[in-house]
């Protein structure tokens, strides 16, 4: 954990198995409310993704099954063999075996294998915008919006009420000061902070959809003519999300 803690805080950034053994202790293990220990791996990750990683601590406590995942000292040495060969309680290992969690009982919420999938439009909608709306969701040169027209200029706003709210830690704000600087760098960039409407005024922009609810509610007071599709992956549509496992066979498997 000394090791998983210090990537997080060190370099914002850690791989799926040790965001897993880090919730899983937070939760399963030492029984602490995922929801702080979402909130401290969330301002630190430089990819940081609200949904995401919610989801990941909510699948980790067994909210949507009922079934805790817990991790073991096998997990360890099969991913990260160097941290059992140099730990000082490698001959009394505290996660030798899997932790005893109670099954509980799973959370209400809403069946995401049914139902309407909010996905954004899926081809280019309106025309016309004057300045490409950034937003850290989709921000750098692959930006669809951004990426249409290299000759426009593009305006990014930093959401003063929402960074406040999120008292994300510094390197994540570095992260994304560089980040405009390398676009400054090959156009025309203007870069502002305060409330978002207010900050783009009435211009017409372009814009990326992007799959975050903030988005939805800015947009409805900025005058977006021209949006554009999110690049999914593989574009979303209602499936069993109950593990990462049947999420991919759910994408595979045909629309119902």
């Amino acid at each position: 954990m000394e090791v998983v803690v210090g990537e997080l805080h060190d370099d914002g950034w850690l791989v799926n198995q040790t965001r897993m053994w880090l919730a899983s202790q937070w939760t399963v293990r030492a029984g602490a409310d995922w929801r702080d220990g979402e909130q401290e791996m969330f301002v630190h990750l430089l990819d940081g993704s609200r949904a995401a990683n919610r989801l990941g601590w909510q699948w980790t406590t067994g909210t949507g099954s009922g079934k805790p995942y817990g991790f073991s000292r096998w997990q360890v040495e099969k991913r990260a063999p160097a941290l059992c060969g140099s730990c000082a309680l490698s001959h009394a290992c505290p996660v030798q075996s899997w932790p005893d969690a109670d099954r509980g009982p799973a959370v209400d919420g809403p069946d995401l294998s049914r139902g309407e999938i909010p996905a954004g439009p899926a081809t280019i909608e309106g025309d016309g915008g004057e300045v490409v709306w950034l937003t850290a969701e989709s921000l750098g040169e692959g930006d669809p919006a951004l990426a249409a027209d290299p000759a426009r200029p593009a305006v990014f706003v930093f959401d003063e009420p929402l960074l406040r709210r999120l008292t994300l830690s510094g390197k994540r704000l570095v992260f994304l000061a560089e980040t405009l600087g390398e676009l400054a760098a090959g156009r025309d960039l203007e870069v502002r902070r305060g409330v978002v409407p207010e900050e783009l005024g009435r211009r017409p922009v372009a814009a990326t959809w992007a799959p975050v609810p903030g988005w939805a509610r800015h947009a409805a007071r900025v005058d977006v003519v021209e949006t554009h599709p999110w690049p999914w992956l593989a574009r979303p549509r209602p499936t069993a999300v109950q593990s990462f496992s049947a999420w991919r066979k759910g994408i595979g498997a045909p629309a119902p």
